[in-house]
């Protein structure tokens, strides 16, 4: 039986006469070649058969795209960095548009993965709140991975301290951010909140 393996020829090649080959069939030939005009009205033909199932069984069809790009993933990686480096503004319209069509989806995914992993996410929320305050102060500065990582660890252990002694603590900053103190981790110390509401915006290492 013809193949690609031992013909070599792919769906949209051109032959010397103009034809283009589409697919292999059992004919005596073993291959069909189309006129130009013929490729395109079958393009258009499958791309709208394929639309029509993916309406009424996505999920077939999901799963084998999944498994064909975990086939081969560097070479999705590979195309994905091309299309970005090529035009990188039509690659963020698309996304755009992507994520308007499936928000829901995308939002019924995100609170999911929040719930799973809600403790997670609070720590997070509360080492970005004065993050952002210092961001509109104009105070911000650019974290690294490492130091948000850090962050992040500073009011989990907060709130860790708090439960094993009884008495809630606050992640106070050592130069406060009124007095142009940054928010970083280096600028960051626990202490007790009645200690943290007396100390207010002055400039008191405790």
């Amino acid at each position: 039986m013809l193949n690609a393996a031992t013909t070599g020829h792919k769906r949209g090649d051109t032959r010397a006469d103009g034809l283009r080959f589409w697919a292999y069939t059992h004919t005596k030939t073993g291959m069909w070649w189309v006129s130009p005009e013929k490729f395109l009205q079958l393009q258009e033909k499958r791309r709208v058969q394929r639309t029509i199932a993916r309406r009424e069984n996505p999920e077939p069809i999901r799963a084998a795209e999944r498994a064909r790009r975990r086939r081969n993933r560097d070479g999705y990686r590979a195309r994905a960095l091309f299309r970005k480096q090529q035009d990188p503004e039509k690659l963020r319209a698309y996304v755009r548009a992507a994520r308007v069509k499936r928000l829901e989806e995308i939002r019924a995914y995100d609170r999911q993965r929040r719930a799973r992993q809600i403790e997670k996410f609070r720590a997070r929320d509360r080492a970005r709140s004065p993050y952002k305050r210092a961001k509109r102060r104009g105070q911000q500065v650019a974290l690294s991975p490492h130091q948000r990582k850090v962050l992040a660890a500073i009011y989990t252990a907060r709130n860790r301290i708090s439960t094993c002694m009884g008495v809630p603590f606050h992640v106070d900053h050592v130069v406060p951010m009124a007095k142009g103190g940054l928010h970083t981790p280096s600028n960051l110390q626990l202490l007790p909140w009645r200690i943290n509401l007396q100390k207010g915006a002055k400039l008191v290492h405790v």
